[in-house]
């Protein structure tokens, strides 16, 4: 059942929004799902945009109960186009709910648990509202059956073009009766959900997660190092420091309920690293050119840069052709060892291009031009060559010291993008400051 034609078209205009945002769709797993009613759990954190992913994930009729109000009335125009309904402790919204969940399972449709609350805080308020109305309504649709709950994990990654990922979990393995479960839904129902919730399926393994938590004690060493550098008479070190307990707690819960933002973190990490090493070889480069060269040479390989490039701009139009020419007869090739009658064809070849260009100029110009034109061909050609050594060898060797500047820049902005979302993640409560003792302490 694929609902109204104004339900399929707003499902086609989603799928629409996620191929214009750059985004693909897969779905893992999928065959987990019944041809029958079934009842997905959105594994919390969850929000409307999750809604907005199941719909588009899924071709069949899916009804929403959530304990989520609509907080704009965007989201309270597409919660009733997309059969969004929430279940307040209210009466009439209970047994609305309620009633449409109910048609939903007897028509072979899906119903979506979406939760707002962690799997942490799923035994507080009214958390578990929305799972009591599905199992309820699993019992009206079918008395003496055992419901069937898929757990279903997403992964959004923060990287735009990136593909979301949704991944139905097995069934929640529920013996007992449907109508035990009606009266005490926590028992049954809330344990098993908050278990298997707690199973991060897209968290980073064990060694992938302690070498993020190893870069990210690094970068807040690293700055710690340079707040107390900027300080006078500051003699303390940042050798006896590592990341707090409490950081690597919220990482760690992190990587359990968003590993996205997580992922998002290390891709930063992995940024921040790779522009370290580049700047740390361009030094390192650059400090043996400097060895290599000394600061008149440097200044003179400079200068000659400069000064002889229209020369050796002359020279390579008129060795256009001739260069053309070799590369389309395949005697440009370097090999290790090249034969005596190459080279001889190729010197032809160059010498045969020398005369037509002559005479194409004696013909435009006149004699006497074209006789100081046979002259400047083989010089040109000559410097051509020279600069082209120039260039490999010296040129080269003396912008080394400029190229290793040039990357401070980017391995400044990669470290305070680092610094900005550790800052993020570490400091909720909008601290300042989070680089300090809550982020890190001596051990």
């Amino acid at each position: 059942m694929e609902g109204s034609a104004r339900y399929r078209l707003l499902r086609g205009a989603l799928r629409a929004w996620l191929a214009a945002s750059g985004r693909s769709l897969r779905v893992l797993s999928i065959g987990r799902v019944p041809q029958s009613a079934a009842v997905l759990y959105l594994c919390p954190p969850s929000g409307f945009l999750d809604v907005l992913i199941m719909q588009a994930a899924c071709n069949r009729h899916l009804v929403v109960v959530t304990d989520r109000e609509p907080r704009s009335r965007v989201e309270l125009l597409l919660a009733g186009l997309l059969n969004v309904i929430p279940c307040g402790p209210e009466p009439n919204a209970w047994h609305s709910a309620l009633r449409a969940s109910t048609e939903a399972l007897v028509s072979g449709g899906i119903v979506t648990v979406l939760q707002t609350q962690a799997a942490s805080e799923l035994s507080a308020g009214r958390s578990e509202t929305a799972v009591a109305l599905a199992c309820e309504a699993w019992a009206n649709a079918f008395p003496g059956q055992t419901p069937i709950i898929l757990p279903v994990h997403r992964f959004y990654p923060r990287v735009r073009g990136q593909e979301i990922f949704v991944h139905v979990g097995r069934a929640l393995p529920l013996d007992e009766q449907a109508d035990g479960l009606v009266d005490d839904v926590r028992p049954y129902v809330d344990t098993t959900v908050r278990e298997t919730c707690e199973k991060a399926v897209f968290a980073l393994d064990e060694d992938a997660f302690a070498e993020l938590l190893a870069d990210l004690k690094h970068a807040l060493k690293e700055r710690l190092s340079e707040q107390w550098q900027g300080r006078p008479a500051w003699s303390q070190r940042v050798d006896g420091f590592r990341l707090s307990s409490c950081a690597a707690e919220s990482l760690s819960r992190l990587n359990r309920d968003d590993p996205g933002s997580l992922v998002a973190l290390r891709l930063l990490s992995e940024a921040q690293r790779e522009t370290r090493r580049q700047r740390s070889l361009a030094d390192l480069r650059a400090e043996l050119g400097r060895k290599q060269l000394s600061a008149s040479k440097r200044v003179l390989a400079w200068t000659e840069t400069i000064v002889g490039l229209p020369l050796a701009c002359y020279g390579l139009l008129n060795h256009l052709v001739a260069t053309l020419l070799l590369y389309v007869t395949g005697l440009l090739k370097h090999g290790q060892q090249v034969k005596p009658e190459t080279w001889v064809a190729r010197a032809l070849l160059v010498l045969g291009c020398y005369a037509g260009q002559i005479a194409l100029v004696e013909r435009t110009l006149g004699r006497a031009a074209a006789g100081y034109y046979a002259l400047t061909l083989p010089v040109s050609g000559a410097y051509l060559l020279r600069y082209g050594w120039l260039l490999r060898r010296r040129a080269d060797t003396s912008v080394l010291g400029v190229w290793a500047a040039s990357l401070r820049s980017p391995w400044e902005a990669s470290r305070k993008k680092l610094s900005e979302k550790l800052d993020q993640i570490l400091s909720p409560s909008g601290d300042n400051n989070p680089g300090g003792p809550k982020a890190a302490e001596s051990g």
